[in-house]
């Protein structure tokens, strides 16, 4: 689940910050200023997401996470120089994720694995997850090269690579919402 999530996100976001600035043209400054907004905006959702999941489950709370970024990466496929003001409504939303996915994500493997194996599967999940993560950025990187070396053409449509990138992200985000719900609920919580 974990890696997966870390796939979608590395295959993305590493690719934003020049997106906004040089193909969107937003000043560095502005970039900034929505970023403090979106971390503002995490900092509001934690304590919620936090009830949310201690209420629901480890396993929804994450869930949410994941639908808020699904969404977060759908509404980024359709910011362009027109809709620039997009960004801000996917960085937030992504941001706010963030809020679910992190403390779940622990919360998770702390629930589902035995305590004495806690390090391990930490260790074991981390080190799966960076590998998958950088290996998708890499993939991410090369696909971006191609759709701007095509001058950002894709079989006569405009669209920025990040757009593409963006697309690919949600639909593994959104593979993890499925494989949460078919797997992840499904299984018994470790008793401590």
């Amino acid at each position: 689940m974990t890696v997966m999530w870390n796939v979608a996100q590395y295959f993305t976001i590493g690719f934003l910050g020049i997106f906004k600035t040089k193909d969107l043209m937003i000043s560095v400054f502005a970039v900034q200023v929505i970023n403090m907004i979106a971390n503002f905006a995490r900092m509001a959702v934690s304590r919620p997401f936090g009830k949310y999941s201690d209420k629901k489950s480890y396993a929804k709370g994450f869930n949410l996470a994941m639908m808020m970024a699904a969404a977060a990466f759908f509404i980024n496929i359709f910011t362009t120089n027109a809709t620039w003001y997009l960004i801000i409504a996917y960085t937030v939303l992504y941001n706010c994720s963030l809020a679910g996915s992190n403390q779940n994500s622990f919360n998770i493997t702390y629930s589902y694995v035995k305590s004495e194996y806690i390090t391990q599967a930490m260790a074991i999940k981390n080190s799966i997850g960076g590998v998958c993560g950088f290996l998708a950025s890499v993939l991410g990187g090369k696909i971006l090269a191609v759709v701007q070396a095509n001058n950002n053409m894709i079989f006569g449509i405009h669209i920025y690579g990040q757009q593409l990138l963006s697309a690919v992200s949600c639909v593994i985000t959104l593979a993890v919402v499925v494989f949460i719900h078919k797997v992840i609920e499904k299984q018994k919580v470790t008793i401590r």
